[in-house]
């Protein structure tokens, strides 16, 4: 299942649902741009950032999206545009600083190594 994680984010996020809110935005979108998923599917994550520099930038990477032939560059390149375009939307609307927003969504082949178990 893709794994969706969100560096560089500043503000008080978790006592006031927000950061719910954003999770269930990513999920959603994740969801919308690739073919035979659900947001149930996903994964997202908001790593603590430890660089005294954090919010001059977001970074998105989303993993775990396993080849397929449906999952073409141009889907990836598509969810990468939305998840930039979401994640801008959202720090716009509850007025949190404007910053650059990268996102790379990296191929994945679980035959290169991939386990679940519970």
């Amino acid at each position: 299942m893709p794994i969706v994680k969100v560096y560089g984010l500043l503000g008080n996020f978790e006592g006031n649902g927000r950061l719910a809110e954003l999770k269930q935005l990513l999920a959603k979108v994740t969801a919308d741009n690739v073919p035979h998923l659900s947001a149930r599917e996903v994964t997202v994550f908001f790593p603590p950032d430890m660089d005294p520099d954090v919010g001059k930038e977001c970074i998105i990477f989303v993993d775990g999206l396993f080849n397929n032939e449906e999952r073409t560059p141009i889907v990836r390149g598509k969810l990468a545009l939305g998840l930039v375009a979401a994640l801008g939307k959202f720090l716009a609307e509850h007025a949190l600083a404007k910053r650059l927003i990268e996102c790379f969504v990296r191929p994945s082949d679980p035959r290169d190594g991939f386990a679940a178990g519970s």
